[in-house]
């Protein structure tokens, strides 16, 4: 059975209530309002969304600046496919520099 179909069959949620009830590897998604599957499957987002979603939702409970970062990542998939936005993003070790990541974009 496709999500798709899951959705009208269970009260209009994006996802199975079973197969949100549960988490493998944590509990980091329970405790927040809206599930990142549930935002992500009713707003029809895609990979690259999605995974955005998932790392920003659960960077200060598991991965931390590595989700950040990660996040990120798929921002620059989404600039470079979707806008022909093309760049590099430069992490500085903030405990010796105080302004953080840089995006530097490509040369002209």
């Amino acid at each position: 059975m496709k999500a798709s179909h899951i959705s009208t069959e269970f009260g209009g949620e994006p996802t199975a209530p079973m197969a949100i009830s549960s988490q493998v590897g944590g509990g980091h998604y329970h405790k927040r309002a809206i599930q990142p599957i549930t935002y992500i499957q009713a707003n029809k987002l895609g990979y690259e969304e999605g995974n955005i979603v998932k790392y920003v939702t659960r960077h200060a409970d598991k991965g931390g600046a590595e989700d950040c970062k990660k996040a990120i990542q798929y921002f620059l998939f989404i600039l470079a496919n979707q806008y022909d936005v093309v760049g590099t993003v430069e992490y500085a070790d903030c405990s010796e520099v105080s302004d953080g990541p840089r995006y530097y974009p490509p040369s002209e």
